[in-house]
């Protein structure tokens, strides 16, 4: 799956944590908390939890960020609820 490469937080200015993906936009925030909105669809869903390996890597790595990963699940929601 391509995910628009905005979602690299290294490539975003500090505080500037919303990103187009595909379908719609999702804020970012520190540890992994999501907000996306699938536009098409008109659903917004929500992660709270915290991933407590976040931004300890000096490089990104998808494997800790795990953003496409969250993307991916977050259409799948979208998909099940339209």
């Amino acid at each position: 799956m391509v995910v628009s490469a905005a979602l690299n937080p290294a490539a975003a200015a500090p505080g500037r944590r919303w990103r187009a993906t595909r379908r719609g936009c999702c804020a970012i925030g520190i540890y992994n908390q999501f907000l996306y909105v699938d536009r098409a669809s008109g659903i917004a869903t929500t992660k709270f939890s915290a991933n407590r390996r976040y931004a300890t890597s000096p490089v990104y790595d998808e494997a800790t960020y795990r953003h496409e990963e969250h993307v991916a699940f977050f259409e799948a929601v979208a998909d099940a609820m339209a």
